[in-house]
């Protein structure tokens, strides 16, 4: 479906530009949600060619999760999104992958009973990316904003999805007809080497919203701004 970027208001970007300013103490908190706090240096983050930093990053996709939760209209996908952390926990730890290291994450969800899976990648420590288990689409998605190599990503989130249907469900699951995909035509594409932060969170905001991923390398200071204001009042603007 189509979706519609709005202006910020005069009064919406004098937030923005208040959590933006410089000076003050940089420890300061300036926004928390679900025991994510985010202070002020965390926030300067979100400043033009910067890199995200994972408060920023997780606070923004508990903020997409709340709103999936709440969401009224039925037809929008339900999801699950792992924190930043996640992937490195469960396959780039000494020995490689490592299923136990998870395991608990996932004990107060049934992930079998969401439509997406939305996973974000800190791609060799240098970059953000995005992983996606669709079931409706019975695949497992990459998306990378600079269009480079997923690796071995779906291959761990493939092995993931079954031990954990192993350990939740004590019941194999079959992936053997679910299909891999990297995309690389058909999603937005990042021409710095700065937004690829902001390019994987608003990936999955799209996904979420069951948006077209219409958006552009020309729209990236807006969203910056934009996710400033949404993390300051703690929720997403329609």
């Amino acid at each position: 479906r189509a979706f519609t970027l709005t202006p910020l208001t005069s009064e919406q970007e004098a937030v923005v530009d208040d959590a933006l300013a410089a000076g003050g103490s940089l420890a300061e908190q300036l926004a928390e949600s679900q025991n994510i706090p985010v202070t002020r240096k965390d926030m300067a983050t979100l400043r033009s060619t910067a890199w995200l930093n994972d408060q920023v990053i997780n606070l923004f996709m508990k903020l997409i999760d709340a709103r999936s939760q709440a969401a009224v209209d039925a037809t929008l996908p339900k999801c699950w999104f792992a924190q930043t952390n996640f992937y490195t926990k469960l396959a780039e730890g000494p020995s490689g992958y490592a299923y136990a290291s998870v395991r608990r994450w996932t004990k107060k969800v049934d992930v079998f009973a969401k439509d997406l899976i939305i996973v974000p990648i800190h791609c060799h420590g240098c970059r953000w990316t995005l992983a996606v288990i669709n079931f409706k689409a019975k695949c497992f998605e990459y998306y990378d904003s600079l269009r480079g190599s997923e690796g071995r990503v779906l291959e761990h989130l493939r092995k993931w999805l079954e031990n954990e249907h192993n350990d939740k469900k004590k019941a194999p699951f079959d992936t053997s007809q679910w299909t891999d995909i990297a995309w690389k035509s058909g999603t937005p594409q990042q021409c710095n080497g700065s937004d690829c932060g902001v390019f994987m969170t608003r990936t999955a905001d799209y996904l979420a919203r069951d948006a077209r991923l219409d958006f552009t390398q020309a729209d990236m200071e807006y969203f910056r701004r934009r996710m400033v204001y949404e993390i300051m009042t703690t929720a997403l603007l329609p």
